[in-house]
């Protein structure tokens, strides 16, 4: 994965926004993650589902030892909280299984993925997207409390919540 060099203005403002959203690319910027990161690009062809978004590039700036990625943006898919939130068909338990491979997968890779929430998982009617990889830990199974903890209130929400949502 190749390392290129933000310019300035995009550096000052990641380190104070944490990202910048273009067209078609989304910038973020977390100095915790980035052993994560790094670990999730270089296996990531190895990787046989694709329910994460695809991290492009990581970019670095040698001066002021700053680093951010880019990770394209999910065309077509929209946060479960949308589909909660506007009473659409949801099936929850193809979600909570495709869920379940992503997670399952990155930790067989040594990756923890704990950021589980309702506005990080895409549904475009097929396939999941998890988003917001800046919040992956490599090889600390402390995380996987973490983890267990926000997937089963991501399943009591889906549940319980998408019952009677919010109008």
């Amino acid at each position: 994965m190749e390392h290129k060099v933000l310019g300035n203005h995009q550096l000052d403002f990641l380190k104070k926004h944490h990202t910048i959203m273009g067209p078609f690319n989304v910038y973020k910027y977390n100095p915790d993650a980035l052993a994560g990161l790094e670990r999730y690009i270089n296996i990531y062809d190895e990787l046989t589902h694709n329910y994460y978004p695809e991290i492009t590039t990581l970019y670095d700036d040698e001066v002021n030892t700053f680093k951010a990625y880019k990770q394209k943006r999910v065309m077509g898919h929209l946060p479960i909280r949308m589909f909660m939130r506007l009473n659409l068909f949801l099936p929850r338990e193809e979600v909570i299984r495709q869920l379940r491979e992503a997670l399952d997968e990155l930790m067989r890779w040594g990756i923890y993925y704990y950021d589980i929430h309702n506005k990080n998982i895409l549904w475009n009617g097929k396939a999941i997207k998890l988003i917001d990889m800046d919040e992956v830990v490599i090889d600390d199974e402390r995380f996987f409390y973490h983890l267990y903890y926000n997937l089963v209130d991501f399943i009591l929400e889906l549940y319980f919540y998408y019952s009677h949502p919010l109008k």
